[in-house]
């Protein structure tokens, strides 16, 4: 792969997986990133993240499914999560936008663990829940809900493991793809 320096438009999607909903109390379990260009799925990368003494709610576990006992053994230090996370967006795009399905909540997550997204991307980002939102009430989308799995089931996207932070972030480029398709074509 190589980097692109040229395209204003690369866009690094992001999911995160916590233990519950509070980045000031909860551990951040997995992050996955996908880098996007042009429509294409360049890149993409799990990096699976050691909560060290940050809570992990019962409630969270139910929903994404994390193994704790088997994810611990895998799990990386803070350290060498900041460096995994900083050496694939180097390698993808200088300043990307951010991108997510509900954004603010990951970014809040990573900043609050310590990966200072301002560090890594362009001002403002792209949210697929946002844009979806604001498609339905301008009577372009006819969906009534906009959570990640509804709206790709809608789009007819296939999430291989929903709630597991790589297949979020591949699904959530590909909801972008399918909303930027759905808006050319009106």
């Amino acid at each position: 792969m190589h980097k692109n320096t040229d395209t204003p438009g690369s866009i690094i999607f992001v999911d995160v997986e916590t233990g519950g909903l509070d980045p000031n109390r909860h551990g951040l379990l997995s992050i996955g990133l996908v880098y996007w260009n042009d429509g294409l799925i360049c890149d993409n990368k799990i990096i699976f993240v050691d909560p060290e003494d940050k809570l992990i709610d019962d409630s969270a576990i139910s929903v994404n499914g994390i193994n704790m006992q088997k994810h611990i053994l895998i799990a990386l230090k803070k350290d060498k999560v900041i460096k995994e996370f900083s050496d694939f967006v180097a390698k993808c795009s200088e300043k990307p936008l951010l991108g997510g399905h509900n954004t603010p909540f990951d970014a809040q997550f990573l900043n609050t663990y310590g990966i200072e997204l301002r560090d890594y991307f362009q001002y403002g980002f792209v949210d697929t829940k946002s844009i979806a939102r604001a498609m339905i009430h301008a009577g372009i989308l006819r969906n009534e809900s906009t959570s990640l799995v509804s709206l790709c089931k809608h789009f007819g996207i296939d999430i291989e493991n929903p709630h597991e932070a790589l297949s979020d972030a591949i699904a959530t480029a590909k909801l972008y793809n399918s909303l930027l398709k759905t808006m050319s074509n009106r």
